[in-house]
C-alpha cells in the first residue's frame, strides 16, 4: 500500500476490518500525516504512541472543547450542546467535573456492583446454555452493559431497552444497519434528556447510594451539577458506557475465535484474564480515534526513518488513531497477545492524582486477580492429586 492509497475518512473502510496495513504504513513513513477529506478541509492523522500522548496531554495546544472530539465539524448551535459533555471539555472545567463525577465511583459503590454484575452475567449466559446458536452482540455484548448501567443509575431494568434504542439512534445515524438520520439522532437525544430529567427529579433530596442520587448531591467547591450538565452526563454514561463496552465484548469474542491458540491459553490459565481484558481493550479499541483542535501555533515532532516532520498551525484538526495504542518497538503491535506488558497512557487533560474512581477500579482488579489466583491454585492442586 502507498501513502496515496490511505483512506481513513470513509467508515466503509472499517466494515472490512481495521485497516492495519494503512496504519502500519503511516507509522513507518508518515506518523503525522495530512489526510484530505472529500468536501471538507482535511485533518492531520497522528498515529505513533508518543505523539498521541503528547497531543492528548496538552490541552493548552490541542483542545477537546474547541471542536469536540468527533471529526465532524458541527454547526455552532450543535457544538454548544456537545461541549456540555465531559468528553468535550478542557481544564479547568474538565478537572472539576472529573472530581465531581468520581464521587459516584467510590470503592463502596464499585464493590456493591460486583456481585450484581456477576449475577447478571451468569443469568445472561444461562439463558443461552441450551441454544445451539445466538446473536452474540444482541444477546450478550449489548445486554450485559445495559443491565449494569440500569443498575448503576438506579432505573428499572425494563427501561434498559430504551437506552439501547436511544444509543443506536444517537450514534448510528450514518450506519445503514440502523437506517436512522441525523435528525432522528437529535430527537433521540431530546428523548433521553427528558428521561434523565425525570430520573433526576425523582432523586432530588434522596440520600440513596445509587449513582444518580450521589451525583445529585455531590458538590465541588460549593457547586453542584446544573440540570443541563446532569442531562449531558446521563447521555454520556448511557451511550458511551453502553456502546463502547458492547464493542469491547463483541470484539474480544471475535479475537478469541480468530486466535484459538490464545483462547486455549486463557482456558488453561485463568490468571491471564485480567491482562487479557486489557489486551482486548488495546486490540479491539472500541473508540478508534479522537479529535483534537490545535488552538495555537504548535509543533509535534515525530522521528521518521530519514527525516523529521512538523505540523504547525492553529484551528486545524488533528485525529489521534488506534495505531498509537502500543509502545514502539514491540514484537508486532497488530498481534493479539493476552499477556502483553502494558504501558499506560492516561487520557487526563493534565497531571492529576488518582481519583476515587481510579483507586476503586484498582481495588476491584486486585480483588479479582486474588480470587482468580486462588481458584487457579486450587485447580492445579486438584490436578496434581
Amino acid at each position: 500500500m502507498q501513502l496515496s492509497e490511505v483512506e481513513l475518512h470513509d467508515p466503509d473502510v472499517f466494515v472490512r476490518g481495521v485497516p492495519h496495513d494503512a496504519l502500519r504504513r503511516l507509522r513507518a513513513e508518515a506518523p503525522i500525516y495530512f489526510h484530505h477529506e472529500p468536501g471538507g478541509p482535511g485533518f492531520w492523522v497522528v498515529s505513533k504512541y508518543d505523539d498521541v500522548v503528547t497531543v492528548g496531554k496538552d490541552p493548552g495546544r490541542f483542545s477537546s472543547h474547541r471542536g469536540g472530539t468527533n471529526i465532524l465539524d458541527y454547526p455552532p448551535e450543535a457544538l454548544s450542546t456537545i461541549q456540555l459533555l465531559m468528553l468535550n471539555m478542557d481544564p479547568p472545567q474538565h478537572n472539576k467535573f472529573r472530581r465531581l463525577v468520581s464521587q459516584g465511583f467510590t470503592p463502596r459503590m464499585v464493590t456493591r456492583l460486583e456481585p450484581r454484575i456477576r449475577e447478571a452475567t451468569r443469568s445472561i449466559l444461562g439463558k443461552l446454555a441450551s441454544k445451539t446458536e445466538c446473536d452474540f452482540v444482541t444477546s450478550v455484548a449489548a445486554e450485559l452493559p445495559l443491565q449494569v448501567i440500569a443498575e448503576l443509575i438506579g432505573i428499572p431494568q425494563e427501561d434498559r431497552r430504551k437506552l439501547f434504542d436511544w444509543s443506536n439512534r444517537l450514534i448510528g445515524f450514518d450506519d445503514p444497519e440502523f437506517q436512522t438520520s441525523f435528525e432522528d439522532g437529535k430527537q433521540a437525544a431530546v428523548e433521553m434528556w427528558m428521561y434523565a430529567n425525570e430520573v433526576a427529579e425523582a432523586r432530588k433530596g434522596n440520600s440513596g447510594d445509587d449513582f444518580v442520587s450521589v451525583l445529585m448531591n455531590a458538590e465541588i467547591d460549593g457547586t453542584r451539577l446544573t440540570e443541563m450538565e446532569f442531562d449531558a452526563f446521563f447521555l454520556l454514561l448511557a451511550v458511551a458506557g453502553n456502546e463502547t463496552t458492547r464493542n469491547l465484548i463483541s470484539g474480544g469474542m471475535l479475537a478469541l475465535i480468530e486466535h484459538p491458540e490464545q483462547r486455549a491459553r486463557l482456558l488453561a490459565d485463568p490468571s491471564l484474564i485480567p491482562s487479557a481484558v486489557e489486551e482486548m481493550l488495546r486490540w479491539v479499541t472500541p473508540v478508534m480515534h479522537f479529535r483534537r483542535t490545535a488552538i495555537r501555533r504548535s509543533s509535534v515532532v515525530a522521528q521518521r526513518r530519514r527525516r523529521r516532520t512538523r505540523r504547525r498551525g492553529t484551528g486545524r484538526r488533528s485525529q489521534t488513531w488506534a495505531a498509537g495504542n502500543a509502545t514502539q518497538p514491540v514484537t508486532r503491535i497488530d498481534d493479539h497477545c493476552p499477556d502483553r506488558p502494558r504501558r499506560r497512557y492516561s487520557g487526563a487533560r493534565e497531571p492529576t492524582s488518582p481519583t476515587r474512581a481510579d483507586r476503586a477500579v484498582r481495588g476491584i482488579r486486585a480483588h479479582v486477580r486474588g480470587r482468580q489466583r486462588c481458584r487457579h491454585r486450587a485447580r492445579s492442586s486438584g490436578r496434581s492429586r
